[in-house]
């Protein structure tokens, strides 16, 4: 048989074997556009559309459930992205993405300790996992490329919490986690340095805010929180100078604004500006 004719065949099988499905991927992709539009409602709609089909392979349906958990979260539905999640975990044990997203689900009801529980799950889970495709040295069932962000949201989240909960010794450790997986996250040295302030350590915070505005230039919360780590330092003129920054690159409405401008006035007050 002809090369293209061996293609012709293929294709036709390929098609085939899919069209059970196709229809609802065609949800799916409706779904990801509402979903980009912010339209959750009609995300929901759809992906509950497409999860209506008996012929979904157990792996997409569990990928759907997760999307549509995604939506529900993004409505602010938490029981139902929760119960979204838990469908999808049951289809695949081992679902980095929808154990991450069910920790965020908690996180965002405001149910911290069951968060913290989550996202330490998920740690550990991704741990297992990466250690267990190391060993086999074979491809893994689940996907290991997409991990890594998984596994830095999950200690960056959990040390804010820690945090939270005046826990700065596990937080700082969780934040030490996240620089190190991702060295150019503003985030994680914004938090940790507030961490350090919270702890006495002015000179440490000014060191990891410092790196924060210098990775996000337009923070002005960055800048307005390495001003109060100066002020406390004893570098007021310094703090003006932050607190200036902040102002200069603030959002309109931003609520810092009045603390950053009653900060100036005080720093001035112990120095002489040029």
């Amino acid at each position: 048989m002809p090369r293209n004719a061996l293609w012709f065949a293929a294709l036709v099988w390929i098609l085939s074997s899919s069209i059970g499905w196709a229809g609802p991927m065609l949800h799916v992709e409706e779904a990801k556009n509402a979903l980009a539009m912010g339209d959750y409602k009609e995300a929901v709609a759809q992906y509950t559309e497409a999860l209506g089909s008996a012929d979904l392979p157990p792996r997409i349906r569990a990928e759907i459930f997760n999307a549509r958990g995604q939506a529900h979260r993004g409505a602010k539905q938490y029981d139902d992205a929760l119960a979204d999640y838990d469908a999808a975990i049951r289809l695949r044990p081992k679902y980095v993405e929808a154990y991450y997203d069910r920790a965020l689900a908690f996180d965002q009801s405001g149910q911290l300790d069951r968060a913290i529980t989550q996202y330490s799950q998920t740690i550990h889970l991704i741990t297992a996992i990466e250690a267990a495709k190391l060993a086999a040295s074979v491809p893994y069932p689940e996907p290991v490329d997409e991990m890594e962000p998984a596994l830095e949201g999950s200690f960056l989240n959990r040390g804010i919490l820690y945090a939270k909960q005046a826990n700065y010794k596990l937080a700082m450790a969780d934040f030490d986690q996240a620089v190190k997986l991702e060295p150019d996250n503003a985030k994680s040295y914004d938090n940790r340095g507030h961490t350090r302030l919270l702890s006495g350590d002015n000179r440490g915070a000014i060191a990891d805010y410092d790196r924060a505005v210098q990775l996000d230039p337009h923070n002005a919360n960055a800048f307005y929180n390495l001003g109060a780590a100066r002020y406390f330092a004893g570098d007021y003129q310094g703090a003006a100078g932050d607190w200036r920054r902040a102002l200069e690159v603030a959002p309109p409405g931003w609520p810092m604004r009045p603390d950053a401008e009653d900060g100036i006035k005080k720093a001035e007050e112990k120095f002489k500006p040029n």
